[in-house]
């Protein structure tokens, strides 16, 4: 909160520093700078806007709560949701859930990762590309990986999680996205990694223990193509 009061402070700081200038002025408007501080009062309250609407984007869903939900029923609602999104910038999404017993989880927070995953991927993928979302228990954690063969990652990868970083273009992300993921997943005693992918792209690993799941209400068949073993060694 206190990360996002300051980020939201500094350009309400700008914009009344410029209103103020305008208002100085209005009367004379010499030399164009009435339009000048205008603009950049539109570009702070814009910026505000964004940072606005990307929190109210993770504390509420179209679909309301899930019930009792099988992860890999969950991964599938996310790649649905982005499916559209996916077609537009030619990317094919290979799913490939290796139990069909998967535990299941309550709430919305492990979709809204999933989704907010899956989105970056397909941005960071503008001219095609390939996404693969393998899940799977293994050493009584479920994993979720979801790697891309788009643009990468900074030298340091975890800089990704820390709130407000972004490497996307001005205008295009707030960088709150992965910093509130992460949250979500420490907050059902999992991780989330950041890594690079040999030959290009990104992967995102996700942790869970099996103790902060629950049991699944039914069995969920396997969807999507087999992507060989890419739950990998993370």
């Amino acid at each position: 909160a206190s990360r996002v009061a300051h980020e939201l402070n500094n350009p309400l700081d700008g914009i009344l520093r410029y209103v103020n200038l305008s208002l100085r002025v209005a009367g004379e408007a010499p030399d164009g700078k009435l339009t000048s501080y205008l603009t950049e009062s539109r570009t702070g309250l814009l910026r505000m806007v964004q940072i606005i609407s990307e929190l109210l984007e993770f504390s509420r869903s179209t679909h309301g709560q899930f019930d009792l939900t099988g992860i890999n029923e969950l991964v599938e609602q996310a790649i649905k949701e982005l499916a559209p999104q996916a077609d537009r910038n030619g990317v094919i999404i290979a799913a490939d859930y290796h139990s069909a017993d998967m535990p299941a989880v309550r709430g919305v927070r492990l979709f809204q990762v999933c989704c907010n995953l899956i989105k970056n991927a397909i941005d960071a993928m503008p001219k095609g590309g390939r996404l693969t979302i393998p899940t799977g228990v293994v050493d009584d954690q479920v994993v979720i990986r979801v790697a891309d063969t788009g643009t990468g990652l900074p030298e340091e990868p975890d800089q990704v999680f820390e709130p407000f970083f972004t490497t996307k273009e001005v205008g295009k992300g707030t960088g709150l996205g992965l910093a509130i993921c992460k949250d979500f997943v420490e907050a059902m005693d999992g991780v989330i990694v950041a890594s690079a992918v040999s030959g290009g792209g990104a992967a995102f690993t996700i942790k869970v223990p099996v103790s902060s799941c629950q049991p699944s209400p039914k069995l969920t068949q396997s969807i999507g193509s087999s992507v060989g073993n890419p739950l990998g060694s993370e």
